[in-house]
């Protein structure tokens, strides 16, 4: 048996805006942040032990309890819609404007996922 979940735009409040990063993004961050770590011009078992820490850090944000994963169909889908929205701006703005919260934009939004049972 399977149980259709929906979400929309007028349902609960109170979460704060999110932002969806792809997981590539997490080796961009960490690659930036261990560069600037190694123009600080530190010992090498400095160096060593601040990057271990980051890396640890940045894991820890990306798949401790505080963050949410996704598929990457679901990923996909979101990333198409944003596209979508960002094309209909630019050519309703001529470009001037990047989509950053669709909310913003008065844009309103369902999500249908269906849940099954295995």
């Amino acid at each position: 048996m399977s149980k259709v979940i929906k979400s929309s735009s007028g349902g609960s409040i109170g979460y704060g805006y999110g932002y969806v990063l792809g997981e590539y993004m997490r080796d961009n961050i960490v690659g930036r942040l261990l560069t600037l770590i190694e123009s600080l011009g530190l010992k090498d078992s400095q160096e060593k032990a601040v990057k271990d820490i980051i890396r640890k850090e940045v894991n820890d944000w990306f798949y401790g309890g505080s963050t949410i994963g996704i598929s990457s169909s679901l990923y996909t889908a979101i990333q198409d819609i944003v596209a979508k929205i960002q094309k209909n701006d630019a050519e309703k703005y001529s470009g001037s404007l990047s989509v950053v919260n669709t909310n913003a934009h008065g844009y309103e939004f369902e999500i249908i996922a269906t849940e099954k049972e295995k």
